[in-house]
């Protein structure tokens, strides 16, 4: 009795927590219960929670989210990108995300939900995504959601560059507005979002001219073009039973480019036989695109059991691209009026003989397909627990009609592919203190995956992976995983149509000198499978149980064959050999290069990434009296809870979410339903409160009736938001954030220890990291991410910073050197709610304002004599430099 009094004292909060995630049935049995001094509680994982038992490397609670003070969830993973990014994956495009521990179909069914709407963000090890029927090489984000939830937001934002003010400045406006209502697992979500922006041009920042330019055309060549985006997106969930919620997505958008790439120039036969390079007309050179994309998506998820899920989900996307490029005028007419004495090389050339602009024309059309099956859940108990298996099927087909048209003769290329494959995974539970297992290892749980994917131009790819995850003690885990895959090229980088630009400035790093060539990109054909083998060793520590502190560290080791490359650029070693890829003029001057990825033999990269995530609560926040003619809950509903907003132990978080503990973590493997047992002295209310005061989750009362009944006469007049109740102020939609301050920092430094490339089979390794390259920038060996905030009462500060290593090309002339670069990012912003409290044109307004690159700083390019080349020019390498937003939103 004793031991049970003191985890009381311990636990309160997390009782309370628990007891709210019961069904309401015997939340009522518990209320109406005899009085006793303790209480023994059985439960389930906290709902929402990813499968299995891995933790989570960082969790963020509704203050953190707050506190980074952005409008939708796409900002937000922007913002947290240093915490998702992985270095174990082929390309860091994103985590994978999951709503509330379930599939989803896309990143757009969630991307345009309000932050508000978020009540806990979860960031979990790449090894989670083998649970959910992904390869483990991205993280995963699960995003839980409130269980009610309205509202209406608009928002405006304009930005332009610093530079050379009166000149150009790259000015942009963009405006959204969304409307959004959750109920549970019924959601919909409705935005729409348009951007511009301006083009930037040479001339407006002083671009300094090749002595060789036939003239001065820097007010026809863009640095940045100018471009529009039109975006409509719907989501909408609805749940059909009580085991099963289905979900939809469609989207709209509708892109445009418009890029100069300067003045058409030609070499002309003066009547002396001499050759004169000069340009040919004012009219600039245009690059214009137009790019349509639709896309839909369903999902569905099960639950078959306690144990067993099902998840389906769906997609389908149209891609429309077209590209026009000028590349300039005929002279063949021309030349011969001169040959013949009526035109001369100098002056005003006659239009009549140049004639009409020649421009190419490039379409590529996309159409895929996808389908996949997820069966998750446990097997027989072995004595450290059950066996988890997940189990995918997939099936997708896609289908790109490329076509490209130059000199008026059209080529078309259609190319289609048919993928099915699956996939099987299995956690071993090997050892487990809480099962009394091997205890002095803590929990030990080995993992198993396969997959085959039957790709119709290639035929069968394989992959199978293998790793133990391992928690020796609360706030420590250990993951050591290794995995070979074989992966088909895509579509686009086989089949994309070729498009020709000239006028494209690149450094030589032959004759170590900026060259003007014709950049041909697009797809190609012959493209193989690479083969891809990878290490991964990681950890993540939590040293004290008080403290929000996380440090963690992965190291990724990865040797690839048959790696697929870009040829961005000219170096002895890649022109020796891809010879084709290059052409010079006479005098050994580049003037034409094909870009098109290609493969080469090997590739290898090595890297370590450690990382510090902390946050610090500097005042927790109080409830104030709410304003004048506020509504507060009806009669009859409980009023209490965490009447400071903050736990007095760590049981449960600010948001009032459960601290995870060895007790709380799903031990048990796949399914998320592993029993919680809480031992506590009886609350004098059955239903916990949150900081906002209407429920569990901060925006209406608990669903049902309150416990003595409902309230006599209904809710209050002209209540509105969810559940029939405004939500409070400081809590919910047209609320600010709570009125505490806190701090946050993260920090991630990622030491590349190993990057070569081998471009043939008996030819030499390129060392990327000393003074090798595949024709572009050198590659830094240290980069370190910063992202802090400091949040006082609805008003943040937040400063974001990078930082890279010095590096250098060796070149016949001597090095290249790139220069050590750190940036600097900051944003004020203000929930003027928080400090304009009870003022209605105050209410759910937020004012931000940004200044990225604040010292205005481009990497200093430097070759053997000091000076900097014309194609590492500072304008070439970041256009717009110091740049300034102010935003206003408001949420309804």
């Amino acid at each position: 009795m004793r031991h049970h009094r003191m985890t009381f004292r311990r636990r309160a909060a997390g009782v309370a927590l628990l007891l709210a995630g019961c069904s309401q049935p015997s939340l009522a049995g518990a209320a109406d219960a005899p009085a006793s001094d303790d209480i023994v509680v059985t439960g389930q994982a906290p709902p929402g929670a990813v499968i299995g038992d891995i933790p989570a490397e960082n969790q963020l609670n509704r203050a953190d989210i707050d506190g980074y003070g952005v409008s939708t969830v796409s900002e937000l993973l922007d913002e947290i990108a240093g915490q998702t990014s992985s270095n174990q994956g082929r390309s860091d495009d994103g985590p994978v995300v999951l709503v509330n521990g379930k599939r989803i179909s896309g990143v757009n069914e969630v991307n345009d939900l309000p932050t508000e709407s978020i009540l806990r963000l979860d960031i979990l090890p790449e090894e989670v995504a083998l649970k959910y029927g992904y390869d483990a090489q991205k993280k995963v984000v699960n995003i839980i959601l409130h269980r009610r939830f309205q509202s209406r937001t608009a928002s405006l934002s304009g930005g332009a560059a610093t530079q050379d003010l009166g000149r150009g400045q790259g000015e942009n406006l963009s405006g959204d507005g969304s409307y959004t209502r959750i109920r549970d697992n019924d959601r919909i979500n409705i935005a729409a979002r348009v951007k511009t922006a301006a083009a930037l041009m040479e001339s407006d920042r002083d671009v300094t001219l090749d002595t060789d330019a036939a003239g001065d055309d820097r007010a026809y060549r863009t640095l940045s073009p100018a471009t529009r985006t039109y975006m409509l997106n719907a989501n909408v969930a609805h749940q059909l039973t009580d085991k099963a919620t289905l979900s939809w997505n469609g989207r709209a958008s509708y892109a445009t480019s418009e890029a100069l790439n300067g003045l058409a120039s030609g070499a002309l036969t003066d009547a002396d036989g001499e050759s004169v390079e000069r340009i040919l007309s004012n009219d600039a050179l245009r690059q214009n695109s137009r790019t349509l994309s639709l896309s839909t998506g369903l999902s569905l998820n099960v639950d078959l059991s306690k144990v067993w899920r099902l998840s389906v989900i769906g997609s389908y996307s149209h891609n429309d691209e077209r590209t026009d490029s000028d590349r300039g005028y005929d002279l063949t007419a021309l030349q011969s009026a001169i040959d013949a004495g009526a035109a001369s090389v100098d002056g005003t050339l006659p239009a009549s003989l140049l004639g009409a602009m020649q421009t190419d024309r490039a379409r590529a059309v996309s159409n895929s397909g996808s389908a996949s099956l997820l069966v998750n859940g446990r097997l027989f108990r072995l004595p450290a627990g059950p066996i988890g298996m997940s189990v995918r099927l997939s099936g997708d087909t896609s289908a790109l009609r490329s076509s490209s048209t130059t000199d008026g003769l059209t080529t078309a290329r259609t190319a289609q592919r048919t993928n099915g494959g699956a996939q099987i995974s299995f956690d071993l539970p090997i050892a487990s203190r809480r099962n009394h297992i091997l205890s002095p290892l803590g929990t030990l749980t080995a993992n198993v995956n396969a997959s085959v994917t039957q790709v119709s131009d290639y035929g069968a790819l394989g992959t199978f992976g293998y790793g133990l995850n391992w928690t020796p003690r609360t706030g420590i885990s250990i993951i050591a995983a290794v995995n070979n895959d074989r992966t088909a090229p895509t579509l686009e980088q086989r089949n994309s149509p070729m498009v020709t630009t000239g006028n494209v400035r690149l450094y030589d790093y032959v004759r170590g000198e900026t060259a003007i060539v014709t950049q041909v990109s697009g797809g190609n054909p012959d493209l193989k499978a690479d083969n891809r083998h990878v290490f991964k060793l990681g950890a993540t520590i939590k040293p004290l149980s008080k403290l929000n502190l996380t440090l963690s560290a992965n190291y990724a080791n990865s040797h690839t064959r048959n790696a697929i490359i870009s040829l961005s650029g000219a170096s002895e070693a890649l022109e020796d050999a891809f010879p084709d890829r290059y052409e010079r003029d006479a005098d050994g001057a580049l003037t034409w290069i094909d870009t098109r990825s290609i493969n080469v033999a090997r590739a290898d990269k090595e890297q370590l990434r450690w990382g510090i995530n902390f946050t610090q609560i500097l005042r927790a926040p109080k409830r104030p009296a709410p304003p004048a003619g506020a509504h507060t809950p009806p009669a009859g509903w409980p009023a209490t809870g965490r009447q400071d907003g903050v736990p007095k132990d760590g049981a449960a978080q600010a948001d009032g979410t459960a601290k995870e503990t060895e007790e709380t973590r799903n031990d048990a493997g796949p399914g998320g339903e592993n029993d919680i047992l809480v031992t506590g002295r009886k609350q004098d209310d059955a239903m916990p409160m949150s900081p906002g005061g209407f429920g569990p989750d901060g925006f209406g009362p608990p669903d049902g009736p309150p416990p003595d009944g409902p309230p006599p006469g209904g809710p209050p007049p002209g209540a509105g938001g969810p559940g029939g109740f405004e939500p409070p102020p400081g809590g919910g939609p047209g609320g600010g954030s709570d009125n505490g301050a806190r701090l946050q920092l993260s920090l991630y430094h990622s030491i590349l220890l190993r990057n070569a490339v081998l471009l043939r089979e008996g030819s030499s390794w390129i060392d990327l990291l000393d003074g090798g390259t595949l024709g572009g920038s050198a590659q830094s060996r240290h980069m370190v991410q910063l992202s802090s905030g400091v949040t006082d009462n609805g008003v943040g500060l937040r400063v974001e910073s990078n930082w890279k290593s010095a590096a250098h090309v060796t070149t016949s002339d001597g090095d290249l050197r790139f220069g050590a670069l750190t940036t600097f990012d900051l944003r004020l912003f203000a929930n003027l709610s928080n400090r304009f409290r009870g003022k209605n044109w105050a209410r759910g307004t937020r004012v931000s304002l940004s200044v990225e690159n604040i010292f205005n700083r481009r990497q200093a390019v430097t070759d053997s004599d000091g000076d900097t080349p014309l194609a590492y020019q500072p304008a070439y390498l970041d256009p717009e430099g110091r740049t300034v937003k102010l935003s206003v939103r408001r949420i309804f």
